[in-house]
């Protein structure tokens, strides 16, 4: 028993996990909010201004966070700001559809370098391919590539062939979870601290976000609700009618999210955007959710501007968050990677 680690026991950290997570923060810190200046980021962090310029410095070392700019302050004396160096290194992302693949690298603040779409008549082998393409890309530019996300509805049942031998960290997850992300970081739901999304392209599943971070569940399936015919009253309008099935299935998962998570936001998203505030409307006008808002009447609800993004940019989320925790060793394994393809 002695050796064992029991469950509800929390583990202890040595002083290099404790540095590690210091890193972290004061990098996540930066991005969400830069220009900043390094005493507030001790404000907000707590650490103190010693500790704040060590971790800077390192950053600043490896190339992944730059002086910019400077602001006035109270003792006279200009506070210099920090930026993100985004194009230190890249995020690679597979975005596999029905017919279609979408495939993207972007930097580390989540912006588009470089976008393909293009049709495919077999998802694994299209993943596979485009995937190496990616690769080769930003070896040839000179990128370090961290981590290659793949979106698919198909994700527990998609294989990827020799996509693990690249030796390069792979993230599969599905699309409502990836988008929930997006808009966690990048959408309307970034001011919220817990936020449940559902889409209309997905009407059976929901992913809840707490602090910018997706709740899995114990076996990874959190939010997949089973494939049953639902029976719901909802409004015969001219919104409606757009989406009936949509709508009702829609209005059902949406109740339930607000139910078992007691979300603060609701965020209702689709790759139509211009469709969703009909949609909304109508949502709002189910008897279930008007049931549910009786009581959860705090619940705002909003939609999604992403739109068609929200795939791509939430992959590159996840793949930013697994960065971020460990931001020096995943570098410096990505420009090892470049060396050993450059020699190949």
């Amino acid at each position: 028993m002695a050796g064992a680690i029991l469950n509800g026991f929390r583990k202890g950290q040595n002083i290099t996990h404790v540095k590690s997570k210091n890193l972290s923060t004061v990098l996540e810190t930066i991005i969400r909010l830069e220009p900043i200046s390094r005493i507030a980021i001790s404000s907000l962090t707590g650490l103190t201004s010693s500790t704040i310029t060590n971790l800077v410095n390192e950053l600043i070392h490896h190339g992944l966070v730059r002086e910019s700019g400077s602001v006035a302050s109270q003792g006279g004396r200009r506070r210099t700001l920090l930026r993100l160096n985004a194009d230190t290194c890249w995020l690679g992302v597979l975005s596999v559809g029905e017919r279609r693949i979408q495939g993207a690298l972007l930097n580390l603040g989540a912006k588009v370098r470089w976008h393909v779409d293009e049709p495919h008549t077999n998802a694994s082998l299209a993943c596979e391919q485009l995937a190496k393409r990616m690769i080769d890309l930003a070896a040839i530019q000179g990128q370090p590539l961290v981590g290659l996300g793949i979106v698919s509805p198909h994700h527990t049942t998609l294989t990827y062939g020799s996509l693990n031998d690249l030796q390069i960290p792979l993230r599969i997850e599905s699309p409502v979870r990836a988008c929930a992300l997006a808009e966690a970081w990048y959408g309307v739901g970034q001011e919220a601290s817990t936020m449940a999304f559902v889409s209309a392209d997905h009407p059976r599943s929901v992913a809840l976000v707490t602090e910018r971070q997706l709740y899995r569940g114990a076996h990874g399936l959190s939010g997949l609700l089973p494939k049953v015919r639902y029976i719901q009253e909802c409004p015969d309008t001219h919104d409606a009618s757009q989406f009936p099935e949509t709508l009702e299935t829609l209005a059902v998962t949406a109740a339930l999210a607000i139910g078992l998570y007691d979300p603060e936001t609701v965020v209702v998203g689709g790759s139509n955007v211009d469709q969703l505030p009909e949609l909304l409307t109508a949502l709002k006008n189910c008897d279930i959710i008007k049931q549910q808002t009786k009581t959860h009447h705090q619940v705002v609800f909003r939609t999604s501007k992403l739109g068609q993004r929200a795939e791509v940019i939430g992959a590159a989320c996840q793949l930013l968050q697994d960065f971020i925790a460990d931001p020096i060793e995943q570098l410096t394994r990505a420009r090892s990677r470049i060396g050993t393809s450059a020699e190949a």
